[in-house]
């Protein structure tokens, strides 16, 4: 009896062996420098190594975090981070680096909360800072997106993040010389950034540098080749100049990259109408829809005016109807003028002004009321219209590119 209850004693003890600090630290380091040297899979083996040594060696479950960060395995990553944080829940960087992890997979409001935590515990984190900029812009709140970019920037200013989200903040309210200026800068501080390539790629679209812009999206497929964003800005640049096939193999390949990215259909919806696909079109634009819902208010003028033109002005106007029951801001009013129960004077009361969102709001309502026109046959007015769309010079929108075609094709009588 005795002897089976040392056997026993020796089992547990061999099964749960006292931690070593030691070996902890010693294996901690090695990942840290597999990290260094751009190896995350081998950090991952020492960090883990560290971890079975010292279970509370906080450091190793952190730095295993950004490891799994590194590979884009958000979810593990925060679990580790969330570890680390329970073994010492007062240090502002694993708050940051558990936010970084949350917004890469959209839990914005959790990223907001850890991004706060982060900042309590040290106000001068300029990456915490460039984090809840990125959750900010999420948001829409644009001017707050440029706030905690800006300062994230005095205190550190090699921070990619902050120049990106900075920049894409200021694309979103016109101002693209200010977005391309930042993205330069987040490219001088990392040449390979896809991210800030997409981006200057997506201002320069919108000032309508086509060139430019085909130029800064290929060179972030280079960067990063499995990138369905930049893939879709580069088709999309493609169309813009009319390679209609280069376009279409670029939207597929993004596709392909990956299949539940709505922008990747939304854009070629938007192909299949410079073509006047439009059944394609419209099946492209439910399928974006259904993939990201967010565009439901921005794609359901455009199903609208896809199913009108195909013949199919019934099912066009129940959908319609269908979707504006009950809704209001911008996008309602301009499906009430589509659907016959907002008038065309009163739609353009609603574009008075100077700012970008006003002229943004014109050239959908010009571009839209073009439409409406056309189908009634009064191909004058429509194409003062459409001239009307181009002179607000909002390029980036689908409905400026839209009444470019149109009016080409109107033109020239096809």
């Amino acid at each position: 009896m005795r002897r089976s209850l040392i056997a026993m004693f020796a089992l547990v003890s061999c099964s749960n062996p006292a931690p070593s600090p030691e070996a902890a630290k010693k294996a901690w380091e090695a990942g840290r420098q597999k990290m260094d040297g751009g190896d995350p899979d081998g950090a991952i083996v020492e960090f883990s190594r560290a971890i079975k040594s010292d279970p509370g060696f906080a450091p190793a479950w952190h730095d295993r975090g950004r490891a799994k960060y590194a590979k884009g395995e958000y979810k593990d990553a925060i679990a580790d981070h969330t570890e680390a944080i329970r073994l010492v829940p007062n240090t502002s960087a694993y708050h940051c680096d558990r936010g970084m992890a949350k917004w890469e997979i959209d839990e914005i409001d959790g990223a907001l909360e850890d991004f706060a935590r982060a900042l309590a515990l040290d106000p001068a984190n300029a990456e915490a800072l460039a984090g809840r900029a990125g959750c900010k812009f999420e948001k829409d709140d644009y001017a707050g997106a440029i706030e905690d970019a800006t300062k994230s920037i005095a205190l550190q200013s090699h921070q990619v993040d902050a120049y990106v989200v900075r920049g894409a903040a200021r694309d979103h309210l016109g101002d693209f010389d200010g977005a391309i200026q930042d993205q330069t800068r987040a490219l001088d501080c990392d040449p390979r950034s896809a991210w800030a390539l997409i981006n200057r790629a997506r201002a320069r679209f919108g000032k309508g540098d086509y060139d430019a812009s085909l130029s800064d999206a290929t060179r972030a497929i280079d960067s990063d080749p499995r990138s369905a964003w930049a893939h879709a800005e580069r088709g999309r640049a493609r169309q813009a100049k009319g390679n209609t096939a280069g376009a279409n193999s670029d939207f597929e390949s993004a596709m392909r990259l990956d299949p539940k990215y709505g922008k990747a259909y939304r854009y070629r919806g938007f192909l299949h109408a410079d073509q006047k696909a439009w059944q394609e079109s419209a099946a492209d634009f439910r399928k974006a829809v259904e993939l990201a819902p967010r565009y439901q208010p921005l794609l359901i003028h455009h199903v609208w005016l896809a199913l009108t033109r195909s013949g199919e002005a019934d099912a066009a106007q129940r959908e319609l109807d269908s979707w504006v029951a009950g809704k209001s801001g911008w996008s309602a009013a301009l499906a009430r003028f589509l659907a016959g129960t907002m008038s065309e004077e009163a739609l353009f009361k609603g574009i008075e002004g100077d700012d970008w969102k006003d002229k943004m709001r014109g050239c959908d309502a010009y571009f839209f009321a073009a439409i409406k026109r056309l189908v009634a046959g009064d191909k004058r007015t429509a194409e003062a219209y459409l001239t009307k769309a181009l002179a607000t010079e909002a390029k980036m929108l689908h409905s400026w590119q839209r009444s470019r075609v149109e009016l080409e094709a109107l033109r020239s009588g096809k």
